[in-house]
């Protein structure tokens, strides 16, 4: 008797593979729970990177823009400075700053040829058209 208690458990051993269905739910809750929480961190990480890709973009558009302005100051600097929105302007800005200038708007500080405020429609390296606008103390906002 004890024998055969031995050979049944023995084959069923044996005859047991794979996983019951409650296994494989259990996993598949555990893993719903983990893309739960992992895939709201990762994707305010791509924002943020796209946002410093656009914010170092931008930065080349203000430095291009300064080198502009520096440029005219250098051949007159009795002229009133620059407007920077004509296209001509805006195909040096461009190919300075390596970025498709849409539109710029350059405001000058009162008196001065130093750039205050930058309004520029440009588009990103991802191929996605961006405003952005420096503020004086040369903080970027985009929409």
């Amino acid at each position: 008797m004890i024998q055969k208690l031995r050979d049944r458990l023995t084959n069923g051993k044996k005859d047991n593979k794979g996983f019951t269905l409650v296994e494989l739910i259990v996993v598949i809750v555990i893993l719903a729970i983990l893309a739960a929480i992992l895939i709201p961190g990762l994707l305010k990480w791509i924002d943020k990177a796209k946002e410093e890709q656009y914010a170092l973009e931008a930065r080349n558009i203000y430095l291009a823009a300064q080198s502009e302005v520096a440029a005219e100051y250098a051949a007159d600097s009795t002229a009133t400075p620059p407007a920077m929105s004509d296209d001509a302007a805006k195909t040096r800005i461009s190919t300075l700053a390596g970025v498709t200038v849409n539109s710029i708007t350059v405001t000058y500080k009162t008196g001065t040829w130093d750039i205050d405020t930058i309004v520029t429609e440009f588009k990103s390296s991802d191929g996605k058209t961006v405003t952005g606008t420096m503020a004086a103390n040369k903080t970027w906002t985009f929409a």
